[in-house]
């Protein structure tokens, strides 16, 4: 008897629900398993709700956690038109293991998706209030949301309730139970019991956002005697404060030299390039993603030109590389390219210039010149809203803000305690791990010193960020926030 893989992409996803559900009730092990895999490939963000919804009803635990999380990790994509009920927009928009770096965001979110629906009583706007997480509220949110009520819901109720967090956030510096209680007194005559009741009851029933991505860095363990050894273990480290280096997971075979590593979403490690032993000519052409969340290795047979040391990005689903890729040619040849992505764009360092590349319907995609640097810049990153640069050997930090910055910022930035990525720090056994939040006036902070270290940083290979676990489902639904929920379920 043969058996082979049930393509069920062309039937409708109301069909395919109906299907696993019976396959579920006979016992069909291995047809369930098809159709969850073929499910599993198809995840996208017009499916994702319908899908988990499809593995609920089925029974199907992994499926329906993989959906969630394929939602809650994008986010910053993901469009209202794809949430079909308030009931599925309150479970998004208030879930702990939303990625989401700004509370403001979420509020936006979620208006946009009930202007979408003709609603914005003041049933919607609690509601959205009650997806926030109340101590990441900064006192910047509170003023853009109060300046949005003002305008089309002046005296109303929800404004008052965020009045009263923006009085607690300005004089507490922080949104919490304990304050809420101590202040009852001044509160509850600055505006009225009900308002302080409803705020507290907010604060109360506020899930906090515990989505962590975790850095994860290339790391080797050379012998000091011969920096030039065939075979050395290639791993992936991961770093907490509390724990500092722990090894995580071997990316490339032993004797391939030059690979690099970027991330791509939140949850994929993309692996490329290399040499397989020093001037053998022998190149690893595949791409390697490792999956986060389902602890898995997927080979991608693309052929890739032979190259090493290439400077990788990834801008949504493509994925970027300066020694591979057949774009525009660089006016610097340069090894090891620093590079990153920036709101949608791709940006290079040169040997004194930083590039960014233009793309044309017409296929005359460009590299110009975003700003001079005067420096060889070795790495950069994306924070917020600016790039960040470093050199190799020095200790200063530098930054610019693309569209608007003509020179690289440095003088009021910050300078590291130590240089960067110098090879005398391998050869006295040190590591040193310094944070930096992105304030002007900041100093940075030493968070792990390592002395007697066995391994080294492999500096230009890459590293990244990444979402290590599977997001828990978080159904969980209070009295508090049901209430109003079911004053709106007919949206």
């Amino acid at each position: 008897m043969e058996t082979g893989l049930i393509d069920v992409s062309e039937y409708q996803l109301p069909d395919i629900g109906r299907l696993i559900v019976a396959a579920n009730y006979l016992l069909m092990t291995e047809l369930i398993k098809q159709i969850e895999y073929c499910l599993d490939l198809q995840l996208s963000s017009t499916n994702w709700l319908e899908t988990m919804m499809i593995a609920e009803t089925a029974a199907c635990t992994k499926l329906e956690q993989l959906s969630a999380s394929f939602g809650l990790l994008s986010f910053n994509t993901m469009k209202v038109e794809c949430i079909p009920s308030v009931e599925k927009l309150f479970w998004y928009l208030s879930h702990p293991y939303l990625d989401t770096s700004s509370e403001l965001d979420v509020f936006k979110f979620g208006m946009k998706w009930f202007l979408l629906h003709k609603e914005t009583g003041a049933h919607a706007l609690l509601i959205i209030l009650g997806c926030l997480d109340m101590k990441k509220l900064t006192i910047k949110d509170l003023i853009v949301i109060r300046a949005y009520l003002l305008k089309s819901h002046f005296e109303s109720f929800p404004e008052k309730v965020v009045e009263c967090l923006l009085k607690v956030s300005e004089d507490s510096q922080v949104i919490s139970e304990s304050v809420m209680i101590s202040k009852m007194e001044s509160l509850t005559e600055m505006f009225t019991g009900r308002v302080y009741v409803e705020v507290v009851n907010l604060v109360r029933q506020s899930n906090e956002r515990k989505l962590t991505y975790t850095p994860v860095v290339p790391m080797w363990m050379l012998n000091k005697k011969d920096f030039k050894q065939d075979f050395v273990p290639h791993y992936m480290y991961t770093f907490t404060e509390n724990l500092g280096f722990e090894r995580w997971l071997e990316v490339a075979d032993k004797n391939l030299w030059g690979w690099s590593v970027v991330s791509w979403g939140a949850n994929k490690l993309v692996v490329v390039g290399g040499e397989h032993g020093r001037g053998t000519g022998s190149f690893m052409r595949d791409v390697k993603v490792y999956d986060t969340l389902r602890k898995e290795w997927i080979n991608h047979g693309v052929q890739l030109p032979p190259r090493r040391h290439g400077g990788v990005a990834i801008l949504g689903d493509n994925l970027f590389l300066r020694s591979f890729s057949k774009l525009p040619k660089l006016p610097d040849a340069i090894q090891s390219p620093a590079i990153c992505t920036y709101k949608g764009e791709v940006y290079v360092a040169g040997q004194q210039n930083i590039y960014k590349l233009e793309e044309s319907m017409e296929g005359n995609d460009k590299w110009v010149t975003a700003i001079t640097t005067q420096i060889r810049v070795n790495r950069m990153t994306a924070f917020k809203d600016y790039i960040y640069c470093s050199q190799n050997y020095f200790t200063q930090m530098y930054r610019f803000k693309p569209g608007v910055c003509v020179n690289l910022e440095h003088d009021q930035l910050l300078a590291f305690t130590r240089p960067l990525c110098i090879q005398d720090a391998f050869l006295d056994n040190r590591i040193y791990v310094e944070k930096y939040r992105g304030q002007t006036e900041e100093e940075s902070k030493i968070v792990l010193t390592v002395t007697q270290s066995q391994f080294t940083v492999n500096d230009v290979a890459g590293c990244c960020t990444l979402v290590l676990d599977m997001p828990p489902l978080h159904k969980h639904v209070s009295q508090y926030h049901q209430k109003y929920l079911s004053q709106c379920s007919q949206f």
